[in-house]
């Protein structure tokens, strides 16, 4: 979920100092440790294609979970971030309704 997040930060071709913020505090809360956190510095330095992270995405369950930390990432973001959701959306096969419920609990 981590990669879904930077992923989408990095929709607009730079990861902002907001999003990457939001992408630690998650990592914190996760409970990660010194070496999780190096590992995301060098996620967060050369992100993964989206490609990448859509093969992740086996089931409903977590290509939802996928475009949740990818809309956590980016909130409030540029248009272009915006449209990257719509993009991921589509590309996860989640349903228009299902979206707007997903957009609604972040």
């Amino acid at each position: 979920m981590i990669r879904a997040m930077i992923a989408a930060a990095n929709a607009d071709g730079q990861i902002t100092a907001e999003e990457r913020q939001r992408i630690i505090q998650h990592l914190d809360k996760a409970g990660a440790g010194a070496e999780e956190r190096r590992i995301v510095e060098q996620e967060i330095a050369s992100p993964k294609p989206l490609d990448d992270i859509i093969r992740q995405s086996r089931d409903q369950d977590t290509a939802e979970q996928i475009y949740l930390a990818s809309e956590i990432a980016i909130r409030g973001g540029s248009e272009t971030e915006r449209r990257y959701l719509d993009f991921l959306a589509s590309r996860l096969n989640i349903p228009d309704a299902r979206r707007r419920e997903l957009d609604a609990l972040s």
